[in-house]
């Protein structure tokens, strides 16, 4: 049926609405024939199973989407009608006479109705459970009814449901047979059923008497049955079933609070195992690093004080031996070479000291070495060393091997200044940015093109190779006649692994 002539819904930015309406919104037919309307706002519809009467506003608020099913007032064989096909072909099918009568042609005459004696008085229908079958077997009140003696309107008269039952654990399929009680054209009632808790919607059933229902889940329902006469009463609103479906033990509420619970004990006991294990292991990781440190100090003061006295000895013979040559100077120039080799192991002790001792893993004490290594590396040579360092340092820790790398590369690039840039100054700075540590070598020298020289060695390959090993990064800057600049960085912490 198309809804744009007759339709009285407010059109939507100025353009006509059409709408469709078919069986599935409640009409008896798809295909309509005739359309008269009376004067009381209501529409008679010829179609191939007789004449229909509905309100406009009905179908307006269908249009509007307010209602989703229309319930028309059907008329038919048993109304009075020779046929319920009414005829179509030729124009106009139907009509409304200057008395207010309502014409139609059927194909087999015609068919005259008064719209003004259509009214009607009778009592809504009264709806009756005829069976309740689950699993295809019927349940009686011997097989679990409980509490009434009827199907229908409870014995008091309350709004209970008409009838219990209790349905035992199991997915079942269930059948609910119901009926209405109307004394003109009971063939024409239609229904409407609802199962609270289930249906959030009313379920337009038409004429048929039965519903169905899938594998019910454990809970409790209420089913409510409406119907409508041929007049477009319905019957009262209430409760026809109370249904309960018994849940199993696993499916109860009680047993499910159960499992949540040990859920949540077994979490917790995973979680404060866990969290112990973690505990034990870092206790042991503590242990271990302290255990670590202790033997690294022990090391560290057994080769300063049993090695590094012993090649101070040698040193000193050395200086005595030497004094004692006289005029040989093969001698002299032995003694000498012992001296000088001496002195070498000596400071490369004291460095090897400094990195295995653990009072010096911080970064105050490693801005402190490099500094006073700066100033004897520098000493007795041309090149004057200026330092910018920071005196208020944080006192974060900075690994060993971390700080040891990097004290080789600067060590690295203290000899380059002094072996190949022919530079009279040099300075070196330290800062921390942003848990970083920014240390810079520049000096005034000759400078060199790094993509033309290797300066006789590795040097700048190994100073980029220990900076990575720690996580950093070192970068040169230079060009001829223009110095040297290294740029290192490297974090607090090496990375892991």
């Amino acid at each position: 049926m198309d809804w744009n002539r007759w339709g009285r819904a407010k059109p939507l930015a100025g353009r006509a609405r059409k709408t469709t309406f078919t069986a599935r919104q409640g009409l008896e037919a798809d295909t309509i024939m005739q359309i008269v309307e009376d004067d009381d706002g209501c529409l008679w519809l010829g179609s191939s199973r007789g004449i229909l009467r509905v309100r406009k506003s009905a179908l307006n608020e269908l249009a509007a989407g307010k209602t989703t099913f229309l319930h028309p007032r059907a008329f038919g064989v048993n109304d009075g009608m020779p046929v319920e096909e009414c005829s179509s072909g030729f124009s106009p099918a139907g009509l409304k006479t200057k008395s207010g009568l309502i014409c139609f042609s059927t194909v087999k005459g015609l068919v005259l109705l008064d719209p003004h004696r259509q009214e009607t008085n009778a009592p809504p229908p009264n709806v009756l459970l005829e069976e309740v079958l689950v699993d295809g077997q019927v349940r009686t009140a011997e097989a679990g009814l409980v509490g009434r003696s009827a199907w229908g309107a409870t014995e008091s008269g309350d709004s209970l449901p008409g009838h219990e039952i209790t349905i035992p654990p199991g997915g079942y399929e269930l059948e609910l047979h119901y009926t209405g009680i109307s004394f003109g054209s009971p063939e024409k009632l239609r229904f409407r059923y609802k199962m609270q808790g289930l249906d959030r919607d009313w379920v337009e059933a038409g004429e048929r008497r039965t519903a169905y229902y899938h594998h019910l889940a454990p809970g409790s329902y209420v089913l409510t049955v409406l119907a409508c006469n041929a007049d477009g009463v319905w019957s009262e609103d209430t409760p026809l079933l109370s249904l309960t479906v018994q849940p199993y033990v696993w499916e109860s509420t009680w047993f499910r609070l159960l499992v949540a619970a040990a859920a949540v004990g077994l979490l917790a006991g995973s979680a404060r195992l866990i969290e112990r294990r973690r505990y034990k292991r870092r206790l042991a990781l503590l242990e271990t690093r302290h255990a670590v440190e202790r033997e690294r100090l022990r090391i560290s003061q057994d080769m300063h004080d049993d090695i590094g006295s012993i090649l101070t000895q040698v040193s000193q013979l050395s200086d005595l031996g030497q004094s004692e040559a006289g005029g040989q100077p093969a001698s002299r120039g032995q003694f000498g070479r012992i001296g000088a080799q001496a002195r070498a192991a000596v400071q490369a002790l004291d460095e090897i000291v400094w990195a295995t001792n653990p009072k010096n893993d911080n970064l105050p004490r490693f801005a402190e070495y490099v500094c006073h290594f700066a100033d004897e590396f520098f000493e007795d040579t041309a090149v004057r060393c200026w330092q910018e360092v920071p005196t208020d340092l944080p006192n974060v820790p900075l690994r060993a091997d971390l700080r040891h790398n990097v004290f080789l590369a600067v060590k690295e690039a203290f000899s380059n200044v002094l072996k190949h840039s022919r530079a009279t100054e040099v300075w070196l700075r330290l800062a921390l940015v942003d848990s970083r540590v920014g240390l810079e070598i520049e000096d005034n020298g000759r400078g060199f093109n790094p993509q033309q020289t290797s300066l006789g060695g590795n040097g700048l390959d190994n100073m980029k190779t220990r900076l990575a090993e720690c996580g950093g990064e070192a970068e040169i800057l230079t060009q001829p006649g223009k110095g040297t600049k290294l740029r290192f960085g490297f974090p607090l912490r090496a990375p892991a692994g």
